[in-house]
């Protein structure tokens, strides 16, 4: 019985051996990761997430809005927001822009279901519309 209790005691500690390792471990693991984004240069916050280039120039930007709004820009490599994604409380919908980075078409949904899309020239007037009234 003496035998058996040993033998328990030692295969006990084996397992704590392997799971403080396994712990310890992953602690480490993390905090290397966290580590290496935050030397990195990567920006990780709750309120906004940004897609960097080998350079380290923003290529495209998640974030909320002051106003709440929720909105996803992709940026080319001069910086010019080229297409963006949104969410507020007027519906949803998305943008695309020209080398100026001038708003030249949009399109989405309201909340009562009903779509929009829109055209505009290079001076930001609407040429083309559907619904017609902005």
């Amino acid at each position: 019985m003496r035998d058996r209790k040993n033998w328990l005691f030692v295969g006990l500690a084996l397992i704590s051996g392997l799971v403080g390792s396994l712990i310890f471990n992953i602690a480490l693991f993390s905090t290397k990761t966290a580590n290496a984004a935050k030397s990195s240069g990567d920006i990780i916050s709750a309120q906004e997430f940004r897609l960097v280039d080998k350079s380290g120039d923003t290529r495209g930007r998640f974030f909320v809005h002051k106003d709440g709004s929720v909105n996803l820009h992709l940026i080319d490599p001069k910086g010019t927001v080229k297409a963006s994604a949104f969410y507020n409380n007027k519906g949803s919908g998305f943008g695309i822009y020209d080398n100026a980075g001038e708003v030249r078409g949009t399109m989405g949904v309201l909340p009562d279901g009903n779509a929009w899309f829109f055209i505009y020239d290079e001076d930001g007037e609407m040429v083309w519309g559907a619904p017609e009234e902005q």
